[in-house]
């Protein structure tokens, strides 16, 4: 599945569009303490997370992750 099917099944939206929307998705990490998700060693990962903020798209690039969807309608900050 690619994040583009992702966020298609979860009528997500999607608010920046990388080159990841087409890279096939092989795992998926739920946390919202970035210091968990930074022990992962992983490749091809989706994060799920409540935590909005800057803090979470920093630690998705560190970890190579393919996306990003931040759940419970939780309001993004404006950058």
């Amino acid at each position: 599945m690619t994040m583009t099917e992702v966020a298609d099944m979860l009528k997500a939206d999607v608010l920046v569009k990388g080159e990841g929307g087409h890279k096939a998705i092989r795992h998926v990490v739920a946390s919202d303490l970035m210091s968990d998700v930074l022990l992962v060693d992983e490749e091809d990962m989706l994060l799920l997370t409540s935590l909005a903020s800057d803090q979470v798209l920093r630690t998705a690039q560190i970890v190579g992750a393919v996306g990003v969807i931040v759940v419970n309608g939780k309001p993004l900050p404006s950058s």
